[in-house]
């Protein structure tokens, strides 16, 4: 494979952790290897920010596998190109085995230019999709504060989606809650 990108990142995204490999060096030599696995804590997350940003790494590619996915890729967004790759797409190339073999294939796969990436909207779409998730559960539900609770209420009471709630107030949806608001 006919490496593009001189530095680049592949992770494999978990639960609770994040595998990264590096791959860096001259297009026309074989690349150097890092490996290293984070925590998907906030402050696991930057630490695998810094990290790559130590690496002088500018492309980041992972699997769009559920949500996990999400929280990484707002961290890194602002720092690197990311690409997310359909899992169909990289699962079907040969060479993929375990953990440590997946990201580095995918490593590879990027530096050669051969992943295309998912299509993911802008940071303001994103909020909005989540925020009319959200609203429809209410109006399906009727009672938006019985799966947040009312600790979360209490904690939370001027966050967007208790906007969201207030907002659809305004505009005549009559949203039932057997907790109070606080003033």
């Amino acid at each position: 494979m006919e490496a593009m990108i001189e530095r680049c990142a592949g992770l494999d995204v978990h639960q609770k952790t994040v595998v990264a490999c590096v791959l860096y060096g001259p297009l026309d030599k074989r690349p150097k290897k890092s490996i290293e696995s984070f925590s998907t804590s906030t402050k696991g997350l930057l630490e695998l920010n810094d990290w790559l940003v130590s690496l002088g790494v500018t492309d980041v590619v992972m699997e769009s596998t559920g949500v996990y996915w999400k929280l990484i890729w707002n961290i890194l967004e602002n720092q690197f190109r990311l690409v997310l790759a359909n899992p169909k797409h990289v699962k079907n190339a040969p060479g993929r085995k375990a953990d440590i073999k997946a990201v580095e294939w995918l490593a590879k796969l990027l530096r050669s230019g051969l992943i295309e990436g998912s299509f993911v909207p802008p940071e303001d779409i994103r909020d909005l999709r989540d925020l009319t998730r959200f609203a429809y559960n209410i109006l399906k539900t009727g009672e938006p504060y019985q799966e947040l609770g009312p600790d979360y209420v209490k904690q939370h009471h001027k966050n967007k989606e208790l906007k969201m709630i207030e907002y659809l107030k305004r505009k005549g949806y009559r949203i039932s809650s057997s907790y109070q608001q606080p003033a």
